[in-house]
């Protein structure tokens, strides 16, 4: 899957709700940098790379687990409101953490029309 909007989508997140498809361990806000056993949790949200194919598709690169999916919904401006369906989410737009410093998508520079 690929994570990365589009001026297009970014525009329809700000004024739509949105389906977005994908055990969720409750974290903290920060850890310390020794604290590494959490990674190996089961409900710790975790991206997987395929380097090849999966499901007969070779742009299936990324597969989040279901508290990966929820944490780059939260991240990204979403607020869960329902899961319809196991891979399914209901999400409506919220505020976005950090969003005092900055744009959090980087597009390049248009050039004059």
């Amino acid at each position: 899957m690929d994570f990365t909007l589009p001026r297009e989508i970014e525009d329809i997140r700000l004024r739509t709700r949105a389906f977005i498809e994908e055990h969720v361990l409750p974290l903290e806000a920060d850890y310390p940098f020794e604290e590494t056993s959490l990674f190996f949790e089961t409900g710790f949200p975790k991206l997987h790379f395929v380097e090849h194919e999966y499901s007969h598709d070779w742009t299936n690169w990324w597969v989040p687990n279901r508290a990966c999916t929820e944490a780059m919904l939260r991240s990204a401006g979403f607020a869960i409101d329902k899961r319809i369906e196991e891979e399914v989410y209901l999400c409506r737009k919220s505020e976005r953490p950090y969003a005092k410093y900055g744009p959090a998508a980087v597009y390049p520079a248009r050039s004059p029309a």
